[in-house]
């Protein structure tokens, strides 16, 4: 039977072709242009300077209150980012599990100047980094309902020192309402994690009131040491009922999850040893995995909710 290229069938089978040959063009120029954007990438990589991948970061990050210190290869929160303005809440540590943090959490209430103090301590898993934080925040209702992030006058010395499986992870030290840190690409749980915790307060009478609040937690006396106007102690196992959105199935579920996340980022950034480096390169080699990396703690979203209710 002899072939009729005017045929239907020679017809659709050419649209097929023309179909087929374009679809491999465009990936092969959608490729192509990867390429070039990853080499240009690497190469600046290459002949940047540590401050200029650091300002560089810190650009990317945006509004996001977060920042980069290259010297610990750490992020942190600026001492007034966007987060102050809305607060503490009990919700927020409630709705922490269900927007991919994995964290112990440890409010400690205290009375003091005729006011109602709530220190926290939070460690464990924040999306992709491991970190902690330390927050002092004041009442805004009398039913301590919510709070808000000191004024400056009532910032208090401190320090803490993170260990995840056995291994120091991160240390800060500072005159602080919210001390905070974080290294991306890592993961481990929550009850893996120690953090060394030093508070210096403004002094011995609200230094006292803490440590009263601390016994009302559940602390006893060999768990703090206290010396003038300081407290220290290790937040390990929480001595606080913990939020009921966490829980052994769901932990395991969500740490899984991140873990995997974690080990993807440091495949597809293996050549390169800062964390500054590995993002710089990942915005560009997997902007997705890029977006889930920076989201160090609740987003906007969450507050903004509670802030209606």
């Amino acid at each position: 039977m002899k072939y009729d290229i005017f045929s239907a069938d020679s017809h659709g089978s050419l649209s097929w072709l023309v179909v087929a040959a374009f679809i491999i063009i465009v990936l092969v120029l959608f490729l192509y242009k990867r390429h070039k954007k990853l080499q240009k990438i690497r190469k600046w990589l290459a002949k940047s300077t540590k401050q200029e991948r650091t300002d560089y970061l810190n650009r990317a990050l945006g509004e996001s209150g977060f920042l980069y210190d290259g010297e610990q290869d750490i992020f942190y929160a600026s001492k007034d980012p966007w987060q102050k303005k809305y607060g503490y809440s009990r919700i927020y540590d409630e709705a922490a599990a269900l927007t991919g943090m994995v964290i112990d959490c440890e409010p400690i209430y205290f009375d003091y100047d005729g006011r109602r103090f709530m220190l926290e301590m939070w460690k464990g898993q924040y999306g992709m980094s491991l970190g902690g934080e330390v927050g002092l925040y004041q009442a805004m209702r009398e039913d301590g309902s919510f709070y808000h992030g000191v004024e400056e006058a009532d910032y208090i010395g401190m320090h803490m020192e993170i260990y995840a499986d056995g291994r120091h992870l991160l240390g800060r030290n500072e005159n602080h309402w919210w001390l905070t840190g974080f290294v991306v690409g890592q993961s481990s749980r929550p009850q893996n994690m120690k953090m060394a915790v030093s508070l210096t307060f403004l002094n011995r009478l609200m230094c006292r009131c803490f440590v009263d609040g601390l016994k009302r937690a559940g602390y006893h006396a060999g768990e703090y040491q206290v010396q003038g106007e300081r407290v220290r102690l290790w937040f390990d196992l929480p001595h606080t009922h913990q939020p009921s959105t966490r829980g052994p199935v769901r932990d395991q579920i969500r740490l899984g999850w991140f873990h995997l996340l974690c080990h993807l980022f440091q495949w597809y950034t293996r050549r390169y040893k800062t964390t500054a480096e590995k993002l710089i390169f990942l915005q560009s080699k997997a902007p997705w995995l890029f977006a889930i990396a920076i989201r160090m703690a609740k987003g906007k979203d969450l507050f903004e909710k509670e802030r209606e209710s």
